[in-house]
């Protein structure tokens, strides 16, 4: 394809001087591949200027010249890395030898990465540069690169909790990060949640498979891989699997609308709900599912609502954590 042709299209689009000609020569110059872009391309420039395009046509252009600054910027960082690598390279040769030299320096990741935040008591949802689609619950961030690497797709959850919708890619892997626990897709959907504080992480698997595992070698954790239905956490260090009910959809999108949700699920939520942690005396404590409507109830409410049913005992033991046991211990 004419790359120069391409950039003028996307310079045009983005100062607005765009014709509707252009418009819908530039989103074929997506859709189509070179041999048929060449055998299109002159009946399209001969177009009136009346021609319509589609409110999704408008969207697939903003996100292929997202898409394709992402690269440009990619490839420009590859090159200066390369050259910076090679003259590293070379003076290392010479004072050290060959034999030492590491071929991981022409391969150092040095994407540059979009942070999203979800304000408390706001539900986020985003597409991601591969068009899967996070659902993030309030207070959430999430790191990913304008670009992906070549051979995967990794993200980072840095706290809170996402409902993840992952597009099939057998030939680049869907990698989440949090904290210690890297879990990893083809085409799926599932959440991760991840408390920092109080260093808790837990993958849920709505549809498809997932693979969960350690992010450190010298953490002695095998590889686990989930079906629909089945939950991994890890937490103390160690690793609980469970069963949950699956077919309630993105839960994250229900907000604080429990169904047969585990107890220490909805704590969970109701916790990044509203900006605080809660930890669980598992030793003391028998935890049921959960089913009711919380939403729009403030956090004093939802405790006493919760001690009185299930007989516990909310401890604060600061600003923004709780500490929940049965009332009768």
């Amino acid at each position: 394809m004419n790359n120069n042709r391409r950039k003028e299209l996307l310079n045009k689009f983005e100062n607005g001087s765009l014709s509707q000609a252009e418009k819908m020569e530039l989103w074929r110059m997506n859709e189509q591949g070179e041999t048929e872009y060449a055998d299109d391309r002159a009946s399209e420039l001969d177009m009136s200027e009346d021609v319509e395009t589609t409110p999704e046509m408008e969207a697939s252009l903003a996100r292929y010249k997202k898409s394709f600054n992402g690269r440009i910027r990619y490839k420009k960082q590859i090159r200066t890395m390369y050259l910076v690598a090679a003259s590293m390279a070379a003076i290392f040769l010479v004072y050290f030898g060959f034999s030492k030299f590491s071929t991981r320096l022409f391969f150092t990741d040095d994407s540059t990465y979009v942070t999203i935040e979800a304000a408390q008591g706001e539900v986020k949802t985003l597409i991601l540069p591969d068009s899967s689609i996070a659902t993030l619950s309030p207070g959430t961030v999430l790191r990913y690169p304008e670009a992906y690497a070549k051979d995967e797709r990794k993200i980072f959850l840095d706290k809170g909790e996402a409902f993840f919708e992952v597009v099939k890619d057998p030939q680049h892997p869907f990698r989440v990060v949090s904290g210690e626990l890297q879990t990893t897709a083809l085409g799926t959907s599932f959440t991760v949640q991840y408390d920092p504080f109080l260093k808790r992480e837990k993958v849920n698997l709505y549809t498809g498979k997932v693979s969960v595992e350690s992010v450190k070698e010298e953490t002695n954790l095998a590889p686990v891989k989930l079906t629909p239905g089945k939950a991994y956490e890890y937490v103390a260090g160690k690793v609980i699997l469970s069963d949950f009910n699956h077919d309630y959809g993105n839960p994250i999108a229900k907000g604080l609308d429990f169904k047969d949700v585990p107890f220490e699920e909805a704590l969970y939520r109701i916790g990044v709900w509203y900006g605080i942690s809660i930890s669980t005396d598992r030793k003391n404590t028998e935890l049921e599912n959960i089913n009711g409507n919380f939403k729009d109830k403030k956090i004093e409410d939802i405790f006493f609502i919760l001690s009185n049913t299930y007989d516990l005992k909310f401890t604060k033991t600061d600003s923004l954590t709780y500490k929940i046991m049965q009332g009768n211990r």
